[in-house]
């Protein structure tokens, strides 16, 4: 009797998902996934949350000093660029006048006001734009601000975090599908007892053990244990991960049955 999949961590528990169905798969993604988001918002908490923090206590109090109106940004008393909060992580700074050159040393992730966009620089990404969507009409006084975080925040965060984990498990099923060709055909050569679905579900699950280590190497980030660049690193390797866990797991599905005979018990195979 074949064992059930249950572990996803091992050649043979990922070689185990290409027989034992979706349901124990979609269990061991979304429990995958909910440990990911728990951990991202748990580093983001961390790192980012006191500078949104003091970015509110830092803006104004009167009204009619800064707002976002008609898709500009307008802060009356401000002539040059200006760091609300930050961090070595994030850093948010109000530029109305768009202005070239900026202040303070760069962070990790800086999100710049312009006068009618954001700009959001990441080391290593580059620069995307976004601008002011024509609803966003706001006066950013302290009070307001806390106001509109106090609606809409809460929503704003579970949406997010939703999207999140529907476009990770989107994600899985669709690298899964890609890979899944590719594995029927290496499955075939090495004369390992797989079909089409079979071949799809292995080679989703071994993309966990990977999205796994991601998720710890944004933990140790948000703890400040690693720089961004080892992050980076780490967001390559998982790759790598994955690929190692996909090729593993197909070397552990036991064998058609004609060439059972001449590869021996591959059961006793699965469990070297």
């Amino acid at each position: 009797m074949k064992p059930r999949a249950w572990n996803p961590f091992t050649f043979k528990g990922v070689a185990a998902f290409s027989w034992s169905g979706w349901i124990r798969l979609w269990v061991a993604q979304w429990l995958a996934a909910l440990l990911l988001g728990g951990s991202f918002y748990m580093t983001l908490t961390k790192a980012w949350g006191p500078v949104l923090h003091e970015a509110l206590r830092n803006l104004p109090d009167e009204p009619g000093i800064a707002s976002l109106e008609n898709r500009n940004l307008h802060w009356s008393n401000l002539k040059s660029p200006e760091i609300l909060a930050g961090n070595e992580f994030l850093s948010l700074v109000v530029d109305p006048q768009d202005h070239p050159a900026l202040p303070g040393a760069a962070s990790d992730v800086r999100v710049v006001f312009r006068k009618n966009h954001m700009e959001i620089r990441a080391a290593l990404l580059g620069q995307i734009d976004i601008s002011y969507h024509e609803e966003w009409n706001l006066n950013l006084t302290r009070e307001d601000v806390f106001a509109w975080w106090g609606a809409w925040g809460v929503g704003w965060v579970v949406g997010m975090i939703a999207g999140g984990l529907i476009l990770l498990w989107t994600t899985w099923m669709a690298l899964g599908l890609f890979y899944s060709p590719p594995g029927w055909a290496l499955a075939y050569f090495w004369d390992r007892d797989t079909g089409p679905f079979g071949s799809w579900r292995l080679a989703t699950a071994s993309l966990l053990p990977g999205g796994i280590f991601l998720g710890l190497a944004f933990t140790a980030y948000g703890l400040g244990w690693i720089p961004w660049l080892v992050l980076w690193g780490a967001f390559l390797a998982h790759w790598g991960i994955g690929w190692v866990y996909w090729i593993g797991a197909i070397r552990r599905i036991p064998y058609l049955k004609y060439a059972a005979e001449e590869h021996g018990n591959p059961f006793a195979l699965t469990a070297r």
